[in-house]
């Protein structure tokens, strides 16, 4: 189907074209490829716009689209006015031009003989005929290669369309068009039909995956794909901790990086664990230091080996879109977590990069006598309690059952937020299976 489309659209491109050069019509076809050119600029300079318009302009290489966004963020509303009345005038122009370049006497003269094809030829020759290529041809002349192929550039590379002087030119002129007041009146007619709705829109903020993204390239050029922390809890409180953590390369600065846990507990040296599952290419051989198990106080309380690390490094930058993940583990001594049939316990978890998807299972063994229910979260992220209330309760709402346990996912977390994940100890019971090696599920955006 897209093959039968494309054929027919440089068909009719042909066809117009050979009718220029038939025509003597090279002056039209010149004119004509202007305003779609320039169609193509002024469409492709709103959506590259667009999509700058909130990035930090320091950012961008070249000197001339620096400056350039530099001025757009501050007038953009100015530009994205002038630029309607310079895109609404060359679509109009086109159709003049459409009706110029297709005469009806001179496409009548192209139709077959009146003898041998009469109702062919009477048709071909008809005003009718004539409307309908101007409308026909000119719309779709000008949806095929001035508006979708221009929007689809420019949303691949804005900075590139930007970095064109027409481009440019364009802008300004789009610019000094609004400060001439050609859209007064389509202003005034605003002014008159807002008053009919609210004052006002409460303002959203970007997506999480958008700040993830940023974060990452921003913040050591890393970003966490996913990450699962499952902790097994023992009949005497002695727990297994297992970690998987995907990270990626977003740009320069992420040559390493540690990975260290906490626990209410006596960490058992012996029994740390760590393996690679998959190393980047081109940052030279990885060195692992650790594990380090050491002393730490967690909610006023020492613990005399309650931290345990390891430090990942490469001798050079690991390269964009490089991956690097590794399993870690270890057990405790007994004592780590309560088992006591009515009690509570916690997880704290602090979120220290960038992150897609964290899940945090909370289990017992097979031969506990427990189960663990009525999941909680806390998050402490802000200042404002109502901001850490709405990000609790936005986490409380995907806490699942999980093999007699519980699963605490964390779509999009932000860096540097606490969580802390509450549970009670309740009596065994037969409930649920799941699986622990399950990859994690897609987070919502």
């Amino acid at each position: 189907m897209r093959s039968s489309i494309v054929v027919v659209a440089l068909a009719l491109l042909l066809t117009t074209c050979g009718y220029a050069v038939a025509e003597h019509s090279i002056l039209r076809l010149a004119v004509a490829a202007f305003v779609i050119g320039a169609l193509f600029l002024v469409v492709g300079a709103e959506v590259a716009v667009l999509a700058l318009i909130d990035k930090d302009p320091e950012q961008i290489d070249d000197q001339n689209v620096r400056d350039l966004l530099t001025r757009l963020q501050s007038q953009h509303q100015a530009f994205l006015t002038g630029r309607q009345v310079v895109e609404v005038s060359l679509i109009v122009f086109m159709t003049f031009l459409a009706e110029w370049f297709f005469d009806v006497k001179r496409i009548g003269a192209f139709a077959p003989s009146a003898d041998a094809w009469p109702r062919l030829s009477a048709a071909l020759s008809s005003e009718k005929f004539a409307v309908a290529l101007v409308f026909g041809l000119s719309s779709l002349i000008v949806f095929w290669f001035s508006q979708l192929v221009a929007k689809l550039f420019a949303e691949e590379r804005p900075q590139q369309i930007l970095g064109w002087a027409p481009t440019r030119w364009l802008i300004y002129i789009a610019i000094w068009v609004e400060r001439a007041q050609f859209g007064a009146p389509g202003l005034w007619a605003w002014s008159l039909i807002k008053g009919r709705f609210p004052a006002s829109e409460p303002e959203l903020g970007p997506s999480r995956d958008k700040l993830f993204k940023y974060s990452a390239q921003l913040r050591y050029g890393r970003g966490l794909d996913s990450v699962r922390l499952c902790v097994t809890v023992g009949a005497k409180g002695e727990a297994t901790l297992s970690s998987y953590s995907s990270f990626r390369s977003f740009g320069p600065g992420f040559n390493g990086t540690r990975e260290d846990h906490r626990v209410e507990g006596e960490i058992l040296k012996d029994s740390c664990r760590f393996n690679f599952i998959c190393l980047p290419n081109g940052c030279g051989n990885e060195s692992l230091d650790g594990p380090h198990v050491n002393a730490m106080t967690l909610k006023g309380k020492d613990y005399p080996k309650g931290q345990v690390l390891w430090d990942i490094r490469f001798p050079a930058n690991i390269p964009e879109g490089e991956r690097l993940e590794y399993e870690a583990g270890f057990s405790t001594s007994p004592g780590a977590y309560k088992t006591a049939a009515g009690e509570s316990d916690f997880y704290a978890y602090t979120v220290k990069h960038p992150t897609i998807l964290a899940e945090v299972f909370i289990v017992p063994t097979d031969g506990a006598p427990f189960i663990f229910g009525d999941g909680e979260c806390t998050v402490a992220m802000s200042d404002d309690p109502n901001v850490n209330r709405l990000e609790g309760e936005r986490v409380k709402g995907n806490i699942k059952p999980f093999k007699n346990g519980l699963k605490f996912p964390l779509a999009y977390p932000f860096e540097g937020s606490e969580f802390t994940f509450t549970w009670r100890i309740l009596p065994r019971t037969t409930r649920g299976t799941g699986s622990l090696l399950s990859r994690p599920s897609e987070p919502d955006k």
